[in-house]
């Protein structure tokens, strides 16, 4: 093969790397609001609260809907898309309450991945409808997530908020799913905070807002509304767990508990009580199910016959060589 043909060969390669490899990306899972891939589908955003989504397919789209108020000057929203990721392009389309007909679209192929807005003013009142896609819809994957908000400009929004709690461990949850339903629309959106939540209402509008967390019972649905302007603070929800905690009793007081002794209510820890279990011997603070290097050393000297009792529970209550082998197997990482 001469130098020229080598060339002209990997000058090829090249080209067809370039031209394919944006088109093939990592995986990545479908956003918490699929299928919304049609307005009859289209998920419902809640005034100033943010929504994650990403192109996880050739091709896909996301949809949103809110409901507007034409309120003379203070009818107008911006919708926007934020913390574009490095391979995202998004394109955002405002559609009439048909679903159909477009209203507004705005994107800057030429400035690539970064934020997106479209500031509108809404002439009556309704449900309308918002289509993101990729500007190259052959782009998906991972580098294609972004973040999507509504906000009312110039509203005179009340605010509800409070902490989400455990109602046995009085403990703050995270990823609860939040959704507030009014004019025959429902909005979810995943609290990105810790236990603690806010949610942004039209006033005198009446809400109808549940609470949904992995392990728990649905909170029941509360109506509620605000005022213009008002904040309501102190509104503190209390989720039930599906299967109550576990406490053993802890009568040596070195953080583990005799599984005989355990408890299941719904309460918060108890006095005398822990969460870790498979103490053998709960009379002696000096042996529990911990492992460590100086516990090993005391158990070749109790297979030395130089001390006598171990100072970790075994299986069988009884000490061998097959034990310490295991036990020093663990400590230098072979188990």
């Amino acid at each position: 093969m001469n130098m020229s043909r080598l060339k002209f060969r990997i000058f090829l390669a090249v080209c067809v790397y370039c031209l394919i490899f944006p088109y093939f990306a990592l995986a990545i899972q479908p956003d918490a609001y699929e299928e919304d891939n049609s307005f009859s589908y289209a998920s419902g955003i809640l005034n100033a609260t943010v929504q994650h989504h990403n192109f996880h397919a050739a091709g896909d789209q996301d949809w949103v809907k809110f409901y507007a108020f034409n309120e003379n000057d203070e009818g107008r929203y911006m919708i926007t898309a934020t913390n574009v990721g490095s391979r995202c392009n998004v394109v955002i389309e405002l559609y009439d309450t048909d679903g159909v007909t477009l209203i507004e679209e705005w994107d800057d192929p030429l400035k690539g991945t970064i934020d997106e807005t479209i500031t509108w003013k809404c002439n009556k009142n309704g449900i309308y409808y918002v289509k993101i896609r990729h500007f190259d819809p052959g782009v998906f994957g991972d580098g294609t997530e972004y973040d999507l908000k509504v906000t009312r400009v110039g509203g005179n929004d009340g605010i509800i908020k409070g902490v989400i709690k455990d109602k046995c461990s009085s403990q703050k949850i995270s990823g609860v799913k939040i959704t507030a339903t009014a004019n025959g629309v429902s909005s979810t959106f995943i609290n990105p905070f810790v236990g603690d939540y806010m949610i942004s209402l039209i006033p005198n509008t009446t809400y109808s807002v549940k609470f949904e967390a992995a392990g728990y019972e649905t909170f029941p649905a509360q109506n509620v509304s605000v005022k213009p302007l008002q904040e309501i603070s102190g509104v503190d929800i209390y989720l039930t767990p599906l299967i109550p905690p576990v406490y053993y009793r802890d009568s040596d007081g070195d953080g583990y508990g005799d599984p005989k002794t355990s408890i299941q209510v719904c309460i918060s820890l108890p006095q005398g009580y822990v969460t870790k279990s498979g103490d053998c011997n709960d009379a002696d603070p000096a042996i529990h199910p911990t492992l460590s290097l100086p516990d090993v050393i005391a158990m070749l000297r109790i297979f030395a016959g130089i001390n006598t009792a171990p100072p970790i529970c075994l299986k069988d209550h009884r000490l061998e060589m097959s034990d310490v082998i295991h036990l020093l197997q663990i400590i230098a990482g072979l188990r």
